[in-house]
């Protein structure tokens, strides 16, 4: 193989200067110097020009001198024109809202929620308690729904306390009043 100075990270992130990603180690200095050559031969470096670089005396002037052969394989070659710029792309439509995040934005500004369909046979012990939090949120009376303390503990209070919650957005939002 080819003797140099380096270490085999040194030669790994070398070999990461051409691919661009990052650097992968070796378990011996050998199988680093293939890796490099293997990577260089892939980008079109020549072989004399790779041994080149790995013989320099340190990382430093090995990487200035890669990123000599590597910068102009970006570059237009001369006498050619320099490739037109791509189109800018169009800005992208903005992403549909959720339902959660609409009834959100909705409260926030100012728009009183529906209350949730409690017909199912599941919530008619949570029937009554529903019933009182629609009645004070049709009458608007904010300072009794902030004081209402709801528990979480089954589907149906959970539902129960989101309508609360929403409600209490809704009637606090600048448009509400």
């Amino acid at each position: 193989m080819t003797t140099t100075n380096l270490s085999s990270i040194e030669i790994a992130k070398l070999s990461a200067v051409i691919t661009g990603g990052g650097y992968r180690r070796s378990n011996t200095k050998d199988a680093a110097v293939g890796r490099f050559l293997n990577i260089a031969n892939g980008a079109k470096i020549g072989i004399d020009d790779a041994t080149a670089v790995l013989a320099a005396a340190d990382f430093e002037a090995a990487s200035e001198a890669l990123k000599a052969l590597v910068a102009p394989a970006t570059k237009p070659a001369k006498g050619k024109k320099a490739a037109e710029p791509k189109a800018a792309k169009a800005p992208k439509a903005p992403k549909e809202r959720g339902k959660r995040a609409q009834a959100d934005a909705d409260a926030k500004a100012g728009k009183i929620p529906t209350a949730p369909d409690f017909s199912a046979e599941t919530h008619k012990a949570h029937r009554k308690r529903l019933a009182e939090v629609v009645a004070l949120v049709e009458a608007r009376n904010l300072k009794a729904l902030r004081a209402l303390k709801l528990e979480r503990h089954t589907s149906s209070r959970k539902a129960i306390a989101r309508y609360h919650e929403l409600a209490v957005w809704a009637l606090s939002a600048p448009a509400a009043k």
